[in-house]
């Protein structure tokens, strides 16, 4: 069900009203027999399903979302022995915050999240190690060498310790600390006062933040291939951009496939590439 949803996704197909309504009555008929006793449950194919729905933006049919996230609130256990889990339930409800939608069930999953936030920020601090690729240092050496012809003056790289807000919502405001392993000394310095009720840190970072451009330098395994063998993104980057776009970051994908030359012929290319995509802005 998940690889049809992400082979949707790479080859642009769009549904009509009636096949999403197909889509969504085989995805509750599938939730409800796993609620059967003696039924085995692969959670992750679970949050899949969910992760889906986020990508092809299905956010129309409020059944389908509450029978998912009636499901999730069932497995309790997980909450305290699963951190992949409660860090997967907390990725769901940052998506669904930035989408606005709206329902009961998504309430009650934040009581369980702040119940247990600590948990979700230290897993998102130990398991968001970012390794910078030979790559991702000559795109950034690109973009301070050519910081004002590109960006314009006054514009400037964020430092990655920085607190950034992505998002001012009616019930929370989406902070992204880009060095999450400095998270601890932000709550001390109390640029995060009320970290995990107003405040919430985004499960992602960014390689490189300038003023409110949001750029990634994306390696090989961020790619799938369509049915012309053209490179298309994976579920994993689509929710991660939609995210930041919907949060009002203007995000620049910079593929691996613009390092193939030697290195001052690459340097010329990063340079043209970034500027016509900031054109596009």
């Amino acid at each position: 069900y998940t690889q049809f949803c992400q082979a949707l996704s790479i080859n642009n197909k769009k549904l009509s009203p009636e096949q999403f309504d197909a889509l969504n009555k085989y995805a509750i008929e599938m939730i409800q027999k796993l609620t059967k006793p003696r039924v085995a449950v692969n959670i992750q194919n679970i949050l899949g399903v969910c992760n889906s729905f986020n990508i092809l933006q299905n956010f129309e049919n409020k059944q389908v979302w509450e029978v998912l996230l009636d499901f999730l609130l069932t497995k309790k256990d997980l909450y305290d022995t699963n951190p992949l889990f409660m860090h997967y339930i907390y990725k769901l409800y940052i998506h669904l915050t930035v989408e606005g939608v709206k329902l009961p069930q998504k309430d009650l999953l934040f009581d369980v999240i702040q119940a247990n936030y600590r948990g979700v920020v230290d897993y998102i601090k130990n398991h968001k190690k970012h390794v910078v690729s030979k790559f991702e240092k000559m795109v950034r050496t690109n973009i301070e060498q050519n910081m004002t012809d590109l960006f314009g003056a006054g514009v400037q790289q964020r430092q990655g310790d920085e607190v950034i807000t992505l998002n001012r919502g009616a019930a929370h405001d989406l902070m992204l600390v880009n060095d999450v392993t400095k998270i601890d000394d932000v709550i001390k310095q109390k640029k995060l006062p009320n970290l995990g009720a107003r405040e919430l840190l985004v499960p992602y970072t960014v390689d490189i933040f300038v003023g409110d451009y949001a750029i990634e330098v994306n390696g090989p395994w961020h790619y799938l291939k369509d049915q012309e063998g053209r490179l298309k993104e994976n579920g994993y980057n689509a929710l991660k951009r939609i995210l930041l776009q919907k949060a009002g970051m203007k995000y620049i994908e910079v593929p691996y496939t613009l390092n193939a030359k030697k290195d001052h012929e690459d340097n010329q290319e990063i340079y043209r590439y970034l500027s016509d995509k900031i054109k596009e802005f």
